[in-house]
């Protein structure tokens, strides 16, 4: 036990060092979403949400006010999480520069298993994290347009998902997949600490209470 509490800490440490760089990750990763448009309005939704959309009723205008009330209340069944999880989202808005009139390059790590059927709709690439950084440069790229058609409660859906990505990154996952899949769970679930803990060991992930 006091080994797995020893390898739980360093784990942290390591992870949320912002001068860390991604394992093995030359292009770094980031966040997609589905957007639409048609001549009516336009849409966004965070794929994480698009994938399985979740019917708890979460309000808020603030988007980081959103994502620090989810890792709060993570803090009940996994406070080990939360916390490091809770001080990274203090630090974000720091690190996120907004661009306009830009295209993201398309990270090819969300390796998502169904695509919009409207010719309307498209996956495009909100956020990057960059693998490594110059002095004073910000990790986190955003396309400030697709930023603004997301609405706040997708906002800060995107901000822990960067978040959890970040983590999962460290312990080694390839691809954004099992990073969306937590993403949502925080998001539609009413939290208990006997099957958040099946869910983690469901998803194979070497994350411990």
């Amino acid at each position: 036990m006091k080994y797995l509490c020893s390898f739980f800490t360093l784990t942290f440490v390591l992870l949320f060092s912002t001068q860390a760089s991604a394992s093995g990750n030359k292009v770094g990763n980031g966040g997609d979403g589905v957007f639409c448009k048609n001549a009516d309005h336009e849409t966004g939704q965070l794929l994480d949400f698009y994938e399985n959309p979740f019917k708890k009723d979460i309000k808020g205008s603030d988007p980081y006010l959103i994502a620090k009330e989810i890792f709060e209340n993570l803090e009940k069944v996994a406070p080990k999480i939360s916390k490091p999880y809770q001080k990274r989202l203090s630090e974000l808005k720091e690190e996120i520069e907004f661009k306009s009139q830009v295209s993201l390059t398309d990270i090819k790590d969300s390796q998502h298993l169904f695509q919009p059927d409207s010719k309307e709709c498209k996956v495009l690439q909100i956020a990057i994290r960059k693998a490594k950084t110059l002095p004073k440069e910000k990790r986190f790229l955003i396309r400030k347009d697709l930023w603004e058609r997301l609405s706040p409660v997708h906002q800060a859906g995107l901000l822990t998902h960067e978040i959890i990505y970040e983590h999962l990154r460290k312990l080694g996952e390839p691809n954004s997949i099992k990073a969306r899949k937590l993403n949502n769970y925080l998001y539609s679930q009413d939290l208990e600490a006997e099957t958040f803990w099946k869910f983690i060991r469901d998803l194979e992930l070497p994350i411990y209470p």
